[in-house]
């Protein structure tokens, strides 16, 4: 696979997920959660040509930023990371406590904020999250709660 981390494609209408070998057990984690997000939304874009990733957190790649998103609210439950937000961690310290990537927290932290939750970590602040997921989907709003 190269430098690819992950990939899903449709092949006779049956779906797969492929994982790099090199990837460690976190990244092979996050990379599933990501592909399993191109399942959910991508499927028609998976069935023409498959979806190949080099990198997961790209943020301003609709297609990469919604599937991301749904990556990041399936692999982190609120609870762990708001414990750790609210005991005043930076989101490398989440990032490292979680096995996980910063850009990946910070995915979910702002998942967090739109949910309504009053965190103080600015690191990651993805202001224009919302705004392309929306722009690519069409809606007000991306994820209903």
């Amino acid at each position: 696979m190269g430098k690819l981390q992950g990939m899903y494609n449709i092949v006779q209408n049956v779906c797969f997920i492929s994982l790099s070998v090199r990837l460690d057990e976190h990244r092979k984690t996050i990379v599933c959660f990501h592909e399993l997000g191109h399942h959910v939304f991508d499927k028609r874009l998976a069935a023409d040509k498959g979806l190949k990733d080099f990198t997961i957190h790209n943020l301003k790649d609709p297609v990469e930023l919604r599937a991301s998103m749904l990556g990041a609210e399936l692999r982190f439950r609120d609870e762990d990371i708001l414990e750790m937000a609210y005991s005043g961690y930076t989101v490398k310290q989440i990032a490292m406590a979680a096995g996980a990537c910063p850009d990946f927290v910070g995915i979910k932290l702002d998942l967090l904020r739109h949910k309504g939750y009053d965190l103080n970590i600015t690191e990651y602040n993805h202001k224009n999250v919302f705004k392309v997921a929306e722009d690519w989907c069409g809606e007000s709003d991306y994820f209903s709660y």
